[in-house]
């Protein structure tokens, strides 16, 4: 708790308590009520985004789509927004660790708010060189004026000014404690780090963990039931995409675009759907055939399942399978965007095998089992840091049955 003499803000369950002497009575106001407040800058709707993530244990991904759609932010600001959004996230280990250095209570001790704006602007000076860190602290220091006091101002301030002055944090020796030293340095929890140097070494996991910590391309699929590659280019670059080919699918393309891909014309016509290289290549090796029947096994949210009916020339069957009918209708949407007519959706639990007696038989089967998620890390970075290592052996069971 901060106490002064102009206001005090203090986590209460599940609101911000905040106290003014400068008024009379006290206001309570939830949490949401923060969010819903009009963010002016890319730095203040980054942090509302890192508060929301922590206050309602969201999905990075999702979270900073839901608060970029409630903004008319375009270019070079969403994409800030966005960079510091993933990068707090991506580093956040590494910059809580830091900043204990800094500080006289831990860091949990601080409101949502306050620790985030720091994590915020310690991101900024430590990872991003275009970003002067005189830039870095003001900026930081205007965020802390508006969701706190003077006295957070002046604590974010001083806290900042002298990461700035001391630079890079000396990381812990690499000879005497290798995991400690990926763990913070490359900002991944030791427990991975651990369980990676087993498996492929120091160097490899050293490799894999700077990877990780690389933003992703952004790829997309040609949908050819309804446009060829060309064709696609051409449209994308109209509406200023930048477009490269994928190294690895012919379908594939890797974008660039100064506005959300949801508001572009060849999205709502259907024309591609976003997926990464790897599930395109994965949907692949099934090498389905038009007319034949498929199931798909834990579909949700679609990507996969309506890629095949892409493959099969919408010819056949596809059996959308997922435990979850909510996440069905993700895969219903997908497919009416895209045109594609032969998937069949069923709410079903895929360990119960009379499924295939029960419908029909099936030609091939493809499952995408539930996982860690680990190997998309650099497309979700927020998974390292919900998943345990006690969480791979029960996934481990549900992948047998």
């Amino acid at each position: 708790m901060y106490i002064t003499h102009s206001q005090v803000i203090v986590p209460v369950g599940a609101y911000f308590f905040a106290a003014s002497a400068t008024k009379k009575g006290y206001l309570l106001m939830k949490k949401k009520e923060v969010f819903r407040r009009g963010a002016q800058s890319a730095r203040e709707l980054a942090l509302q985004v890192l508060m929301d993530l922590e206050t309602n244990d969201g999905y990075v991904n999702l979270t900073l789509s839901r608060h970029l759609q409630r903004t008319n932010f375009e270019g070079v600001e969403r994409a800030l927004a966005s960079e510091l959004a993933y990068g707090v996230i991506t580093r956040l280990n590494t910059l809580d660790w830091r900043l204990e250095q800094f500080l006289n209570k831990p860091l949990e001790k601080l409101t949502v708010p306050v620790r985030n704006i720091l994590r915020l602007g310690l991101y900024q000076i430590l990872f991003m060189e275009k970003i002067p860190h005189r830039a870095a602290v003001d900026e930081s220091v205007k965020l802390a004026h508006r969701y706190g006091h003077r006295g957070v101002a002046g604590l974010v301030n001083a806290v900042l000014r002298r990461s700035s002055r001391e630079g890079e944090p000396v990381w812990p020796e690499c000879e005497e404690n290798p995991y400690a030293y990926l763990a913070l340095k490359e900002s991944h929890p030791e427990w991975i780090v651990r369980r990676w140097v087993r498996r492929f070494g120091f160097e490899e996991t050293l490799q894999l963990c700077e990877a990780n910590n690389k933003p992703p391309a952004l790829s997309i699929r040609v949908n050819s039931l309804k446009v060829t590659k060309n064709e696609l280019v051409t449209l994308l670059e109209e509406e200023g995409v930048e477009v490269k080919e994928s190294r690895y699918c012919e379908e594939g393309l890797l974008i660039k675009s100064p506005i959300p891909l949801t508001s572009l014309t060849a999205f709502n016509k259907g024309l591609f759907a976003v997926q990464g290289e790897s599930a395109m290549l994965a949907t692949k090796i099934l090498s389905s055939l038009p007319g034949e029947k498929v199931a798909d096994l834990c579909a949700a949210p679609g990507g996969k399942t309506t890629h095949l009916a892409q493959l099969m020339q919408n010819r056949g069957k596809i059996a959308a399978v997922d435990l979850s009918a909510k996440r069905l209708n993700l895969v219903k949407e997908a497919a009416e965007r895209l045109g594609c007519k032969c998937i069949e959706t069923i709410t079903w639990d895929a360990t119960d095998h009379t499924l295939v007696s029960k419908y029909f038989g099936f030609d091939r089967v493809f499952l995408d089992a539930p996982c860690s998620g680990l190997g998309v890390i650099r497309r979700k970075p927020d998974l390292k840091w919900r998943k345990k290592e006690k969480d791979l052996k029960t996934l481990a069971s549900v992948q047998y049955k």
